[in-house]
């Protein structure tokens, strides 16, 4: 139910877990007004799996060894504070004031949309035309036809697949971050500002499609539903590197951008370019960060093994924080192009990567 329905089937056929570890933070009446906050209501629904369950494997009723996960490259969950109030009238629309405490979580499918877009290029690659020469790009078109209806079907079932898993799991890693602040600091409670994909083809109107990949929804008042957008806009999350400060910001449905924005201030440096910075910036990081890692990099078992270590410190290079744009600039242009306006400043208490 969850590949097929999202949160909504989650939300019909959770009792068999109730009291069940994580799910004893699942609140049910909670959940039915959090959905409204989420883009699609939180579930594209389809009537095919196209036997995704045999690759997730299940145990009972869930997927655990995909299920709460973060992913790898740019995705973390990460819990912030509120530093600054840019638009009070919104802010307070959405429950928030100044040192408010937000979890932001980045991730998607993890592997499942990896896997819907790989199988998808084979199948389009086999219905190329063979008098054409292939696309330089690997970029494939699928044609909305009736004679490829069929590749149509098992596409867009796929992808509404991977899309209802992504916010399936996204609600979980928020779970599991109020279990474990609730266990260890205090009890606390968190409501949904918003959630929405950044990386899907949905249908704009009835002669096209909008592909979003690597950008968010940025729709204006007109577009929105829901009371506490439809005043002020579809939020849009922008975050910065890890150790920098992110932004919550209202859309305003500038069709020129395709009513998107950004999802991230984006690299600077690829992955490869991070590896061969000056280590000087390495190592101003690694003093001014607390960085904690399954790895002890300073006890003298792992200061013995410098290929363990030197993987170690190429994980974390990576996805250091000069690796990345200055977010400052990144909002002036989605301002001074009226994509969305500000609404708070966020600074990050601490990330967890993926």
């Amino acid at each position: 139910s969850i590949l097929t329905n999202g949160l909504t089937g989650l939300l019909e056929n959770y009792k068999d877990l109730k009291d069940k570890g994580i799910w004893k933070y699942y609140n049910e009446h909670q959940q039915r007004e959090d959905i409204l906050s989420v883009n699609d209501n939180g579930s594209i629904a389809t009537d095919k799996t196209n036997n995704f369950e045999d690759f997730l494997g299940s145990e009972q009723f869930t997927y655990d060894n995909q299920s709460g996960s973060i992913g790898g490259g740019n995705h973390f969950v990460e819990l912030q504070k509120v530093s600054e109030v840019l638009d009070s009238q919104t802010a307070y629309a959405w429950g928030l004031k100044k040192d408010s405490i937000v979890i932001m979580v980045h991730t998607g499918s993890v592997s499942l949309g990896h896997l819907t877009g790989s199988y998808a290029k084979e199948m389009l690659k086999e219905i190329y035309p063979k008098s054409l020469k292939h696309p330089d790009n690997g970029i494939y078109p699928l044609p909305e036809s009736e004679k490829y209806k069929s590749q149509w079907d098992i596409y867009h079932s796929s992808l509404a697949n991977s899309a209802n898993f992504a916010f399936v799991n996204r609600l979980l890693l928020g779970l599991m971050l109020q279990r474990a602040i609730t266990e260890t600091i205090r009890e606390c409670q968190f409501k949904l500002i918003y959630d929405a994909s950044h990386n899907i083809v949905k249908k704009y109107d009835n002669y096209s499609y909008i592909h979003r990949k690597g950008a968010c929804p940025a729709r204006g008042c007109d577009a929105m539903t829901n009371p506490k957008f439809s005043y002020y806009g579809e939020p849009v999350f922008i975050p910065g590197s890890m150790g920098s400060k992110s932004y919550i910001m209202a859309g305003t449905g500038n069709k020129e951008n395709l009513c998107s924005a950004s999802h991230g201030a984006g690299r600077k440096l690829s992955r490869g370019q991070a590896l061969k910075e000056d280590n000087s910036k390495f190592e101003e990081f690694i003093k001014n960060f607390k960085i904690i890692t399954p790895i002890d990099s300073n006890s003298d078992l792992i200061k013995k093994r410098s290929d363990i270590l030197k993987k170690w410190q190429e994980d974390i290079k990576k996805e250091a924080p000069y690796a990345y744009k200055d977010i400052s600039p990144i909002i002036d242009v989605h301002v001074e192009n009226n994509m969305a306006k500000p609404v708070v400043e966020l600074i990050p208490l601490f990330t967890i990567k993926g």
